[in-house]
This record gives structure tokens, sequence and C-alpha cells, in this order.
């Protein structure tokens, strides 16, 4: 009967003679000593020279590399302010309701007619825009130098949706305004025109075109049309309080 063969023995594993003998410097493991005691060098360099001038050491640049900072998170945005929060704030000699009331008066029972509703509604902003800018310009003189409606509503007109209109195209203007964004650039005069006539407008001792027309719109049988003009050039100078 043959005899059952023995198993060659494992041969033991050989310790890596690379890793005992690795040297240590400045407790990392270098296979080459002289680029070790180089590198270890330069980072005792680096890190002084932060120590004075403020600058990353490589160290941190590296990590930074490996692992960039992330932003600060954005600061959180402020709730928009109600509708109402500027109604009484002044502009210079008229309350922003004020500015509501004078377009509600220039635009009693126009309606929008054959264009849209929002059509009406910009060129109620752009009217407002007007009256904020002749207010600053002129305070107290902008009745006698623009010449609009009153700012002086009835209690019918005020409880009224054409009011609303106007009051949320006063709104509108202002934060814009406030924003740095003036539909109407700096201009001051407009009215309603029962035509599409688009010939200038005579202002004092000169003729001044038409900057924008907003419409057609209706005014009971009557079709009109808002316009906004350019400044004269002689312009009369600024209100300056005493």
């Amino acid at each position: 009967m043959p005899r059952p063969q023995r198993k060659p023995p494992k041969p033991e594993p050989q310790q890596n003679n690379w890793v005992l003998f690795m040297p240590i410097i400045n407790g990392r493991y270098y296979a080459n000593p002289q680029y070790g005691t180089g590198l270890e060098r330069a980072r005792a360099a680096d890190a002084g020279s932060s120590d004075q001038s403020g600058r990353k050491s490589l160290v941190d640049q590296i990590a930074d590399w490996i692992s960039p900072q992330r932003p600060p998170p954005a600061s959180p945005t402020p709730p928009p302010a109600a509708p109402e929060a500027y109604d009484d704030a002044t502009i210079n000699e008229l309350r922003v309701r004020q500015v509501a009331s004078i377009v509600a008066n220039e635009n009693h029972d126009v309606t929008p007619g054959k264009s849209p509703p929002e059509k009406l509604q910009n060129a109620k902003i752009a009217q407002a825009h007007a009256i904020i800018n002749a207010d600053r310009y002129f305070g107290p003189e902008r009745d006698s130098q623009v010449r609009t409606a009153s700012h002086e509503i009835t209690a019918q007109l005020e409880n009224s949706p054409q009011y609303q209109q106007a009051l949320d195209a006063a709104r509108t203007a202002f934060q814009e305004q406030l924003a740095g964004k003036d539909r109407v650039q700096g201009r001051m005069w407009f009215n309603n025109r029962g035509n599409d006539y688009m010939g200038p407008r005579h202002l004092g001792d000169e003729d001044v075109k038409v900057s924008q027309r907003f419409g057609p719109f209706q005014l009971g049988n009557q079709t009109v049309y808002t316009l906004t003009y350019d400044n004269p050039k002689n312009m009369p100078k600024p209100y300056v309080k005493k």
C-alpha cells in the first residue's frame, strides 16, 4: 500500500527589512534619509517664515489644496417689507401715499380699454417715478413748476380699486428708486393725451420731445395715451432748503 505523501511545509513569511530599517525623521518614515532630512528642514524653515510673515506654511497650503476651505454661508436674505411699510415715507415734501393720490387723480376713470391691464399699471409706475423726481428736484415748488393733479383725494376715490392700483404704483416706484432704478431716468413731466400725437410738448420757452408713450387706454368714449417727456434743456435751479 503506497504511503501518503506529506505536504511541504509553508514557507515562513519574511520580514520586510526595508520597513524595519526605514529611518524616522521628525516622526515621519523616509526611504531616503537625505531626502527626508532636506524636506523636514524645509518644513521647519517654512514654518518659521509663516510665523513672521503670516503666510500659510507649505503643510497648510497642501492641506488647503487637498481639502479646500468652504466659503462661509451667505447671510440670510431679510424678509421683504410689507407693501404698506413705505406709505408714510417722506421723499422731499411728498409722502408715498400722496404720490399715489396724484397718480389716482391723473388717471381718474381711465381704464385699460383694449390694452392689457399691466400696460396701464406700467404707465402709472412711470408717472409715480416722474412725480418722485420732481419732488426731489423742486420740493415745495414742484406743483408750480411741473403742474400735476392735486395730492388731495376724495374718500370715494381713496376706497376704489383705481386708488389701490395707484398706491401699488407709488410703492413700486419708491422702492425701485431706493434700489437705484428709475424707469423714466430723471424725467419729471408727463400727461395723458386724448390722441395718438407724438409731437413735442411746449414747456416754458422750448419744446420737449416725447420720451415714452403708453396705451391706448380708455376714458369713457375717448381713447387716451400716457406720455412722459424729456426735461427742458433750460431747467430751473433745484430748490434748496434755507
